[in-house]
C-alpha cells in the first residue's frame, strides 16, 4: 500500500515518465538497468505507469539509452486496474552525451508512441543535471511531436523534474518528482 501512496497522490493528464538514468556516463561496455512505477491524477484524468530504462556505455562520453513505459488512464484508480479508459506504450532509444565531468549530460531519443491505436513519432531532447554528490538529478525534457494533433493543435510539452537516489540493501531506490505545467507526477523505482 505504501508504494502506491506516492502515485495516487500527484498528478498531470499527459503521461510523462520519470527520468531513471542519471548525468553520469557509463565505460565502454558498462550496462545499467532500472525500473519504475509512476502516476498520478487530476479532475480529468488518472494515469499508473510502468517504465524501465537500459543504458549501453559505448565511450566515456557517449552512451546509448533505450527506455519503454506502458500507462494507463481512466477515470480512476480502479477503472484503469478493470482495464477501462485508454493505455499508452511509448519507446524511446537515442544517445546520451556526457558534459563537464559527469555532472551534466544530453540525451536525443527519438520517441515512438502507440496511443489507442495512433501511431505518434517525437523527439524527447533531454538535459540532466547531477546534484548533491551525484544522489540527486534535475532535468528538463521537451517532448516534440512531429505530427502537431489538429484538433488541441498541441505539438508538445517541456517536462521539468528531480530524481534522488538512496541507497537501499545495495540497491539505487530512485524517487521522483516532475511536472508538465499541467500537473505533477511522482514515481519510485529501483536502478539495478
Amino acid at each position: 500500500m505504501l508504494l502506491w501512496l506516492p502515485i495516487i497522490l500527484l498528478s498531470s493528464c499527459f503521461a510523462i515518465q520519470p527520468e531513471l538514468i542519471n548525468a553520469e556516463s557509463l565505460d565502454k561496455g558498462k550496462h545499467k538497468t532500472a525500473l519504475g512505477v509512476y502516476g498520478g491524477f487530476n479532475e480529468l484524468n488518472t494515469s499508473l505507469g510502468l517504465s524501465g530504462a537500459h543504458s549501453v556505455g559505448f565511450s566515456h562520453q557517449l552512451n546509448w539509452t533505450t527506455n519503454a513505459e506502458v500507462v494507463g488512464n481512466g477515470r480512476s484508480v480502479n477503472s484503469i486496474l478493470k482495464g477501462y479508459g485508454n493505455t499508452q506504450v511509448h519507446f524511446s532509444t537515442g544517445p546520451k552525451i556526457g558534459l563537464l565531468r559527469n555532472r551534466l549530460a544530453l540525451r536525443l531519443p527519438l520517441t515512438f508512441s502507440l496511443i489507442q491505436g495512433d501511431r505518434f513519432l517525437s523527439a524527447s531532447p533531454t538535459l540532466l543535471f547531477n546534484t548533491f554528490q551525484k544522489k540527486g538529478l534535475i532535468y528538463f525534457r521537451y517532448n516534440y511531436l512531429a505530427h502537431s494533433n489538429e484538433i488541441y493543435n498541441y505539438r508538445g510539452d517541456l517536462t521539468a523534474g528531480y530524481t534522488h537516489r538512496m541507497n537501499l540493501y545495495d540497491t539505487n531506490l530512485l524517487l521522483s518528482l516532475l511536472t508538465n505545467g499541467l500537473g505533477i507526477y511522482c514515481g519510485i523505482g529501483i536502478a539495478l
